[in-house]
């Protein structure tokens, strides 16, 4: 009987796999795969077997499943059995917390803002992050602001620029009641003119100094036709105005120079100015002033002072910085140069009149009047005193909105204007002045 016969006859019956505790050998394992491998191959290769031997593998597959405990369920039998098995299970829905407070949420906010301070550039969620895992409940320590770097004192003084004409009026005159307008009539007759410069802005301060300012360099021309055209507007004479001239300088120094030579001659301010010229970094120095001896207050008679030198610069001082590389020998001392420190001096506000800021930054309410201390502009003096119909009118009377004596608060005897380079003094004449002024209320 064939081979093929005989696998056909026999029907298959069913296939169980009984549990065995034991363990095979690994090489034992390896050669009953091989030649189960070997006989499924054998089998296959009969059409005829190929489907009775895809139902015993069925059977094998369904005993195994039985072995490992059905860890894979049957398959559904439509879509929607299939969607309803894989559906996830409804979550019980979470109780709702406690809504936040408004302290917390501004707690929140300034956690956020402190963190974009402290970490610049943060992306927004590492801000976030930050914020959600700190202490909300308390209030974030505040961040202490960095402190203002403080203006350097320099021994650069800088000048009027070439395209600003600086002037000081006279007493009484007349302010405009718009600059701006006075800009524009300018520059229609510089335009008739033929002149190609213009005016950009026209500034008037508290001392009657008044700064026309061009948008680019002026020329001599140009310049005494628009100072006459704006100085009329103002009811000026120009023989009657200051015109103010300040090159650009350098202050520069030598300590401890001697005044007196070894055999006991005295050295004069000239002396020293001479054998500062034999230097060859000083002999074509441009002097603003001629150089003088300073000496200290507490000894004005002694063998050595500080020699002081204004020279021409500019505005980014390289002439000072070449200059302050040297060393000069004076009567056989030989001195270093040094420069002379400018400390920068308080500014005075134009509209509150005190001293310590400008006028941009002013807190005041009302401005005060810096003849007669009254609540309005100085520039408008003159039209407050004209309408005043008052029988007691102060207008008339020079008052320091200050100090309150009797001269204007920009005079230069004015005790706040001699504190000016103070913030000290300052403070302590301004109270001062607080507590004469609760003593008469």
């Amino acid at each position: 009987m064939d081979t093929a016969d005989m696998l056909t006859d026999e029907e298959p019956s069913s296939f169980t796999i009984p549990s065995v505790e034991g363990a095979l050998q690994e090489d034992e394992v390896e050669s009953s795969f091989k030649e189960l491998q070997d006989w499924t191959r054998y089998i296959a290769q009969h059409k005829e077997q190929r489907q009775r031997l895809l139902s015993f593998t069925a059977q094998v597959m369904d005993s195994l499943k039985t072995l490992l405990g059905g860890e894979e369920g049957e398959k559904p039998a439509s879509y929607a059995a299939a969607a309803a098995t894989s559906a996830p299970r409804p979550r019980n829905p979470k109780k709702a917390g406690a809504a936040p407070t408004t302290k917390i949420l501004q707690h929140a906010i300034t956690r956020y803002e402190r963190a974009s301070k402290e970490l610049p550039g943060a992306p927004r969620d590492t801000l976030l992050k930050v914020v959600t895992s700190s202490n909300l409940n308390t209030a974030p320590t505040p961040l202490l602001d960095a402190p203002k770097p403080k203006k350097k004192p320099a021994c650069l003084i800088q000048g009027i620029r070439s395209n600003t004409v600086a002037v000081r009026l006279p007493d009484g005159v007349k302010v405009p009641p718009s600059l701006p307008a006075v800009i524009a009539d300018a520059n229609v007759n510089l335009k008739r003119m033929g002149c190609n410069e213009r005016i950009k802005e026209i500034h008037y301060g508290i001392r009657r100094h008044l700064n026309l300012v061009f948008d680019q360099n002026v020329s001599n021309e140009t310049r005494s036709f628009a100072l006459n055209y704006v100085l009329g507007r103002f009811n000026a004479e120009p023989s009657s105005v200051t015109e103010l001239e300040r090159p650009t300088h350098s202050i520069l120094k030598f300590t401890a120079v001697p005044t007196v030579s070894n055999n006991g001659t005295a050295i004069q301010a000239a002396h020293a100015t001479a054998l500062l010229r034999r230097h060859p970094a000083w002999a074509d120095v441009e002097f603003l002033e001629e150089p003088r001896f300073v000496f200290p207050k507490g000894n004005p008679d002694p063998l050595c002072a500080t020699l002081q030198t204004k020279i021409k610069d500019t505005r980014k001082a390289t002439i000072a910085k070449k200059l302050l590389n040297t060393t000069v020998s004076f009567a056989g001392v030989v001195r270093r140069c040094q420069p002379w420190t400018v400390a920068p001096t308080a500014r005075q506000c134009s509209t509150c009149l005190k001293w310590g800021h400008s006028a941009y930054v002013c807190r005041s309410r009302a401005p005060q009047c810096g003849l007669c201390a009254g609540n309005h502009l100085t520039a408008l003096h003159s039209q407050h005193a004209q309408q005043c119909r008052s029988t007691s009118c102060t207008h008339t009377r020079v008052i320091c909105a200050n100090c309150n004596n009797d001269h204007e608060a920009s005079s230069t005897s004015c005790p706040f204007f001699k504190a000016r380079t103070s913030p000290g003094q300052l403070q302590q004449l301004q109270e001062q002045r607080v507590k004469c002024l609760h003593c008469c209320n």
